[in-house]
């Protein structure tokens, strides 16, 4: 039995300023520890939304490094930072545009998912440094970038020793609720029997839910010092 669940949640900045600005004003908070992402030319700021519901949840703004050099693997990257569209929509604001679910299984979630014909990429895997000690994770990252259907699917990981939660200081934020948008009642079939298929805890208290939408992409619920606030990964 494959076993997994929601690891962190991820917003897109056009830079790590703009993105510390967006969330002190959006949800009333300072973002101060990060780090960067060799492998991908990305950096990013960090911060607990974990609670009973979510353990060892994570937000995670990140933001194309203009200092690194192009990304390691085949010049693309993740969670379709290259892609024009989305760049142009960040110009805007920072956007919520994915989530990554953690499992101490990765292949064999990523060979199950394959059987349902959906292709989530190549296992990577990545390190970076943190105040705390050298973190390890293997990724699932595909070698065009997509993220499939506008973030909705989930990208997998598979941390090593240590889980970046570990070392952060509790924070305001809490993750109360994740809700997947698709265009058809097909493809919420079709998303419904991927979470069966990964066991994905909460996948069946209507924490995390599947809504039909006129359009992909998902939307989070987070309690913060603002109030209970929103955050939209779609038009």
């Amino acid at each position: 039995m494959i076993l997994a669940e929601l690891d962190h949640i991820i917003v897109y900045a056009a830079s790590l300023d703009e993105g510390k600005a967006w969330a002190k004003d959006v949800l009333g908070v300072e973002f101060s520890i990060g780090g960067s992402h060799f492998l991908m030319g990305t950096h990013n700021l960090i911060m607990r939304i974990d609670s009973d519901d979510f353990p060892k949840a994570y937000l995670e703004i990140i933001a194309i490094d203009l200092e690194a050099p192009d990304p390691a693997v085949g010049g693309v990257r993740w969670f379709d930072m290259d892609c024009p569209t989305l760049s142009r929509q960040i110009t805007k604001s920072p956007r919520l545009i994915h989530w990554v679910v953690r499992t101490q299984q990765i292949q064999e979630a990523v060979d199950e998912l394959r059987r349902v014909g959906i292709d989530r990429g190549d296992i990577l895997s990545g390190s970076r440094m943190s105040n705390y000690g050298l973190l390890e994770w293997q990724v699932t990252v595909r070698s065009d970038g997509w993220r499939l259907m506008n973030g909705a699917l989930p990208t997998l990981i598979q941390w090593g020793v240590t889980h970046p939660t570990e070392s952060m200081p509790a924070s305001s934020l809490k993750l109360k609720n994740v809700i997947l948008h698709v265009t058809t009642e097909e493809e919420k079939i079709l998303i419904e029997e991927i979470l069966g298929k990964l066991h994905l805890v909460h996948a069946d208290t209507s924490l995390i839910k599947v809504e039909v939408l006129h359009t992909h992409g998902l939307s989070v619920d987070i309690e913060s010092p603002q109030g209970l606030v929103r955050l939209r990964g779609y038009d």
